[in-house]
């Protein structure tokens, strides 16, 4: 009843259903990896990521690798992708800091020569964490998978094409 709960109510990581079985001893009547590779065989796939002061998923070159290495295999398939296809924005917990605030220019190991470090570039904003906790899980205590994408005034998840 607990894991159907959980498996019925948002979003979860493989490891994450794994742990939530063994902490709360829930027997289950096939191995763990048979189980968790059914459940994944029947979910649906929902991005998430998980930011700190490395990586930004907003990086416009990152998305156009991706996009031309997509149109590269499936050539096809291009007008349909960037025109057809509808895709959530993400939605982070974590605001970049401006570029005033996070460039700081520091001398090298040795004293000769000076460079620019980025130290910072991000920060937790608890006015955006509160919007999210809007979409935690009753039963799991996790974020739902709403929780990660922007909402517009009426509630609903914010999409465009990729071209928009």
């Amino acid at each position: 009843e607990k894991l159907a709960a959980v498996l019925c109510d948002g979003s979860f990581r493989p490891g994450q259903l794994a742990e939530m079985i063994e902490k709360q001893q829930i027997f289950i009547m096939t191995s763990l990896p048979g189980l968790i590779d059914n459940v994944l065989a029947a979910a649906t796939v929902s991005p998430m990521a998980v930011s700190k002061d490395g990586y930004w998923a907003d990086h416009w070159t990152y998305y156009m690798d991706l996009i031309e290495t997509y149109l590269k295999i499936y050539p096809d398939q291009e007008e349909k992708f960037l025109y057809d296809e509808e895709l959530p924005y993400y939605f982070s917990s974590r605001v970049v800091r401006p570029r005033a605030q996070k460039y700081v220019l520091s001398t090298s190991f040795n004293g000769k020569w000076y460079h620019v470090r980025q130290l910072n570039p991000s920060f937790e904003d608890s006015s955006r964490r509160k919007r999210m906790r809007h979409y935690v899980s009753n039963y799991s205590g996790w974020f739902r998978t709403e929780a990660h994408y922007h909402h517009n005034k009426r509630g609903t998840i914010v999409k465009s094409s990729p071209i928009a």
